[in-house]
């Protein structure tokens, strides 16, 4: 969006900006499997076990943040996981 966002800020758009273009997509999914030709086998509670033809795919694992800390072990941050803002900077 070209410019600082915070988290909340930057879904809320992301959010309008999808339902804007009209891009398909499902909440509370669980992937089954993916080929190569991008057909995705997926369920939830409302449509049971179905089978879509993707354009892309964006998988989120609903990973977040927790302080070192809080882990109790060594390290900062979920392999490959970047906040809002650090993903902004970039």
């Amino acid at each position: 969006f070209k410019e600082e966002l915070t988290g909340p800020e930057y879904a809320d758009r992301f959010i309008k900006k999808v339902t804007e273009l009209g891009i398909e997509y499902k909440l509370n999914t669980m992937v089954m499997d993916i080929q190569q030709d991008r057909s995705v086998t997926a369920m939830n509670r409302e449509d049971g076990l179905f089978t879509i033809q993707a354009g892309a795919v964006i998988l989120a694992m609903g990973c977040r943040e927790r302080s070192r800390g809080a882990l109790n072990i060594p390290g900062y941050r979920p392999a490959g996981i970047y906040s809002a803002g650090t993903a902004q900077r970039l």
